[in-house]
């Protein structure tokens, strides 16, 4: 299912954010399958891109949420994620 997240500002009740990385806008892309992560983080990468996150489980590893975040060169947050099915 496709799946597209957006989130800009600060948090509620949070101050003002300082201007760095991250603190801008954050794009959380759903992801076919863990290579497609990693396929992203890589091409981020290259394409100008800075380490956030690499390709890693977020959280316990049986929530099965694997993830890569990179920041653009305008410091918004970009973020692609698998979630595995797994079998209880």
């Amino acid at each position: 299912m496709p799946f597209l997240w957006i989130h800009s500002g600060p948090k509620p009740g949070a101050e003002e954010p300082e201007d760095k990385p991250g603190n801008q806008l954050h794009l959380m892309f759903n992801a076919s399958s863990r290579g497609d992560v990693e396929a992203f983080h890589r091409a981020a990468l290259q394409g100008g891109g800075s380490e956030s996150g690499a390709p890693a489980y977020q959280g316990p590893e049986e929530m099965g949420y694997y993830a890569a975040l990179v920041f653009d060169p305008d410091g918004n947050t970009l973020e692609a994620g698998f979630r595995e099915r797994k079998n209880r």
